[in-house]
């Protein structure tokens, strides 16, 4: 229900949150081989109509991740760097059911990965991903890249 300075409501895509209950179905999987780790995840996201009678298209998503363990003996740094690929199917949004020529697409991601497990549970992360595919759906803007950088404390 949030408005611009006119009083008007922003639209459903600039609201905080979509008002909407989604559903999450997805799998992951991890395999070592010496000092090379394969993994990867696929989630399939459900969306369900929210305010405004506007419904966000639901989104197919799997990743391939490839890491390579650069000092296994190390027992206070572990070192790892890696490749990540990333896939994500949007299905078109829906206002009043019609659907908005303008949205979903697909997109291939690609970038190189690090992570380091410090001491007791602690480790930090990132990756960078540029865009090697993209259909973006209609006309609206492109990716130019997307970036995580974090920490992880595991108890």
């Amino acid at each position: 229900n949030e408005k611009d300075v006119r009083g008007k409501k922003f639209e459903p895509e600039l609201q905080p949150g979509s008002g909407s209950y989604d559903y999450i179905l997805g799998g992951v999987f991890e395999q070592q081989v010496d000092r090379l780790i394969f993994k990867g995840n696929t989630i399939y996201t459900f969306k369900t109509e929210g305010a405004q009678n506007f419904e966000f298209g639901n989104l197919f998503s799997t990743s391939l991740f490839l890491d390579y363990i650069i000092n296994p003996k190390s027992e206070a740094f572990k070192t790892k760097v890696g490749l990540d690929f990333n896939y994500q199917l949007a299905q078109k949004d829906r206002k009043n059911g019609v659907k908005d020529p303008d949205s979903g697409g697909n997109t291939l991601f690609v970038g190189p990965a690090f992570n380091v497990d410090g001491p007791k549970d602690i480790s930090i992360f990132g990756n960078f991903l540029y865009p090697v595919y993209q259909d973006p759906g209609g006309v609206h803007q492109k990716m130019n890249f997307v970036w995580t950088a974090g920490a992880k404390l595991e108890w």
